[in-house]
């Protein structure tokens, strides 16, 4: 069922909110099949796979399972407000709707991306000055954020640094 929900849901952050429950699940199914086998092995019994099925459960679903019990080890990205963060390997102007990114850049800095609604990046929180001399008079260590708009032709842009507010420093008081 949550892998049916998570396969029809158009909202990212719903599907990561399913996809983490799906997780979760995965990795009980597996440790509950270990155990059994272990039980059967240990009393020299023979497997009753009847006794464990899962209705449209196949090696599909349990290779799915397996990659869900792996990923459900890492820990869950979460800000500082305890929003869900997904992790990525690179920026997008494009976006999970409502949802927020973070990319950790190769000298270590951590940029943090928003979404709106129609999943366009609206806000870029960064806790370092990416070695850059404008962007490092902000904050403590050149902590800053940069907006988005769309210009007259609709194209989204990268606007100046500016000083985080406070409830940004709040929120990503985990990076900073």
């Amino acid at each position: 069922a949550l892998r049916e929900a998570m396969d029809c849901s158009e909202n990212e952050e719903v599907k990561a909110s399913i996809q983490e429950e799906y997780n979760k699940e995965a990795a009980k199914l597996t440790k509950y099949n270990v155990k059994y086998d272990k039980f059967c092995k240990d009393n020299n019994l023979k497997k009753l796979s009847d006794r464990i099925s899962v209705a449209k459960w196949n090696r599909s679903e349990a290779a799915k399972a397996r990659s869900a019990t792996k990923k459900q080890q890492k820990p869950v990205l979460k800000n500082a407000a305890g929003r869900s963060i997904i992790e990525v390997k690179s920026t997008s102007l494009k976006g999970p709707p409502n949802g927020i990114t973070q990319r950790t850049n190769k000298k270590g800095g951590i940029d943090r991306n928003y979404y709106d609604k129609n999943g366009d990046q609206v806000k870029q929180i960064s806790n370092n000055d990416h070695g850059h001399k404008k962007e490092s008079g902000f904050g403590n260590h050149g902590e800053h954020a940069h907006d988005y708009f769309k210009d007259e032709n609709g194209v989204l842009r990268h606007g100046e640094p500016r000083e985080l507010a406070e409830y940004e420093r709040k929120e990503n008081a985990d990076i900073l």
